[in-house]
């Protein structure tokens, strides 16, 4: 009986998945979700012996070689914390500096707010972990991080009536672990403009008690809420999104616009009509609207879920 090509693929990838759970039940290594995502290119050799035209025995023998150099790989170089047999294995590394980089970190930031400047913007990474994004604050920001995800730089840059925050990771070494937190508090009285590049993290940004003018993020092998409200006319938001699971929680009382453009995506837009392939509005939605929210939606191998407030 003549094989099919996509039976051999699949067939690997199952074998591959549970051989690497059943270690883990057992406790014979220990790994990260976002350590198992790194083996993402191999679906892309999988997939590639599949469709090569030889005997279906050359191609389990190709795709088993694939998956034993993958799971070699993963375990020669063990960028994030993993264990085996329940001893802590990570590369070996002679520098001092890197190996005080291993220890946990703290930082706290803050700014004085000054009432001159009406706008605020604000930059930042986020490491793998959690970060959450809800807080008010009389100060013009405040930021706590602990963690090992190496340090955050912190640059401020005074523009006209404008103030520029960045805070950048550094250092990271290839050395982040799971057990990071990061928080953000902002004063409400400036005008904020914000942009999050979010990775391999638990995100949760509740926008509703500030101005906002628009809203930036990058985010993957995540899971991200996001809360907005109506406190500014327009409020643009976009979002690039690669395996990672979206939640959007929007004001009822604002016109939205939603614009997605999605791949192998899991989409749930209740109580938005769909004007045609991609695009979704609020009901009652009008350009003349005295608060509207733009969403640019941008989501690979994804699922999004959308929901309005009152």
């Amino acid at each position: 009986m003549k094989q099919k090509h996509g039976n051999v693929f699949w067939g690997i990838l199952l074998i591959m998945a549970g051989v690497m759970f059943a270690l883990r039940n057992f406790e014979i290594i220990d790994f990260t979700w976002y350590s198992f995502l790194r083996l993402w290119p191999l679906l892309l050799v999988l997939w590639g012996i599949s469709v090569l035209p030889v005997k279906p025995g050359y191609k389990v023998l190709f795709s088993s070689l694939a998956v034993l150099f993958a799971v070699a790989i993963i375990i020669r170089y063990p960028d994030y914390r993993m264990r085996l047999f329940g001893q802590d294995w990570i590369e070996w590394r002679s520098d001092k500096e890197d190996k005080k980089d291993e220890t946990w970190k703290e930082q706290h930031f803050t700014e004085r707010y000054d009432s001159t400047f009406k706008t605020a913007y604000i930059g930042l990474d986020v490491a793998a972990g959690t970060f959450v994004l809800e807080n008010a604050t009389d100060m013009l920001f405040k930021f706590d991080h602990e963690g090992r995800a190496g340090r955050y730089n912190l640059d401020i840059e005074e523009m006209d009536d404008t103030k520029r925050i960045m805070l950048s990771l550094s250092d990271t070494k290839g050395n982040i672990r799971r057990k990071n937190t990061s928080e953000l508090a902002l004063n409400p009285n400036p005008l904020w403009t914000i942009a999050l590049d979010a990775a391999a993290s638990g995100t949760e940004i509740d926008l509703s008690a500030f101005k906002v003018r628009s809203l930036e993020v990058d985010g993957a092998a995540s899971e991200i809420s996001i809360k907005l409200g109506i406190l500014q006319e327009v409020t643009h938001v976009t979002i690039d999104a690669a395996v990672t699971s979206l939640d959007l929680i929007l004001p009822e009382m604002a016109s939205i616009e939603l614009r997605t453009s999605t791949v192998l995506s899991l989409r749930d837009i209740e109580g938005f009509e769909k004007i045609e392939k991609g695009l979704y509005r609020s009901p009652g939605f009008s350009d003349q609207a005295s608060h509207s929210i733009i969403i640019e939606l941008d989501a690979a191998v994804s699922g999004v879920n959308v929901e309005l407030y009152r």
